[in-house]
């Protein structure tokens, strides 16, 4: 798709705009699934290195950036029926992010894949998250009933999280399934299934009725 094309459809507003976009933007990707919609001024950086699923929509003003990590096919892969907020960027800097179907991406969120970044099935982001953006000093001792150390399998969201606004996830920090996060928290290591964590640096303060 020739350059002024590109910036004609990345700017055309409302109905037609969308249908524009939804058409013939597919093309771009390396892979798009049907149904996928675009807002407006979203920025596209190496798309050949993007998978999109179903159903996915794209808001206004997202930055999808595959141009860091070079050692995939599809540098960012995003399933099924995700929702991805409005000015959220999500930066492959040096590994892959891979978000799974039914995650919900809250607006400004910061996403940068220093270490391999997994976002689980149906988990939820609320607005001005920063996901995976700093390295962790893996050497650092962790106070008592502080989380625990960073793993080394990459920064990762498990299924049906729940993350507050403004929750910053360091890189390496790992948290386990139906936790919840709440707002301005700064989780540095592992989160276990079913906890409730707040604080800067994060504590479990109780877990969930299972």
């Amino acid at each position: 798709m020739q350059h002024y094309y590109y910036s004609f459809l990345r700017w055309c507003p409302g109905a037609l705009g969308l249908l524009l976009r939804q058409k013939l933007y597919p093309r771009l990707f390396g892979k798009c699934g049907h149904s996928v919609l675009f807002g407006r001024f979203v920025d596209l950086v190496h798309p050949q290195r993007i998978s999109l699923g179903d159903r996915v929509i794209v808001s206004d003003n997202v930055i999808l950036d595959a141009s860091g990590y070079q050692g995939a096919n599809h540098t960012i892969l995003i399933d099924h029926d995700v929702f991805i907020g409005k000015a959220t960027h999500l930066y492959a800097r040096q590994n892959a992010i891979i978000v799974k179907s039914g995650a919900n991406i809250g607006s400004s969120c910061n996403i940068v894949a220093n270490l391999p970044l997994t976002i689980d099935k149906n988990v939820l982001l609320a607005a001005y998250c920063n996901i995976g953006g700093d390295q962790v000093n893996t050497g650092h001792l962790m106070a008592k009933n502080e989380l625990h150390p960073i793993c080394d399998a990459g920064t990762v969201v498990e299924e049906g999280c729940w993350l507050g606004v403004r929750v910053e996830l360091k890189s390496g920090a790992h948290v386990h399934k139906e936790s919840i996060v709440g707002a301005h928290a700064i989780v540095t290591g592992e989160i276990p299934a079913w906890a409730i964590a707040i604080g800067r640096p994060a504590k479990i303060i109780r877990f969930r009725n299972i």
